[in-house]
């Protein structure tokens, strides 16, 4: 995600171009990977399935920036200082975020619940089958399976 629009989406929810988006969903990077990686703007970096090594995209890097944390924290999760997501965004989350677009290779492969896993273009196709002309998503704090519950 571009700064231009992890700034709107941490400010109003908003994509640059003026989509709805309520999250800001980035790669962090160290400083040492900056350096190591050669990552600039320009720059084309492969992300790769960590779990088998397959190349899944190639990021266009558009900018590295440093993104206001605490603005994050208490603008897309509320602040609470326990919520696990701030918990990562402080305690493990790196530095800088790198923004760009990305270049689709391949499909992440998932083993588990695959006859519910959809691509958007799948869903789009299937609302419009369905005749919905708006669909809701609600993203919960916890996950169901909990140990909160």
């Amino acid at each position: 995600m571009s700064q231009n629009d992890y700034d709107g989406v941490v400010d109003k929810l908003r994509l640059a171009d003026g989509n709805l988006f309520s999250m800001p969903i980035t790669l962090d990077v160290s400083t040492e990977e900056i350096e190591l990686l050669g990552i600039k703007p320009k720059a084309r970096i492969a992300l790769r399935d960590f779990r088998d090594d397959r190349n899944l995209a190639i990021l266009n890097v558009e900018d590295i920036y440093r993104p206001d944390k605490n603005k994050e924290a208490l603008n897309v999760f509320g602040g609470d200082e326990e919520h696990p997501a701030i918990r990562y965004l402080f305690n493990t989350a790196k530095e800088y975020y790198v923004g760009g677009k990305i270049e689709a290779i391949d499909r992440l492969m998932h083993y588990d619940y695959v006859a519910l896993r959809f691509s958007p273009a799948e869903l789009r196709l299937h609302f419009d089958k369905l005749g919905w002309s708006r669909v809701v998503a609600f993203q919960t704090r916890y996950s169901l399976l909990s140990t909160a519950f």
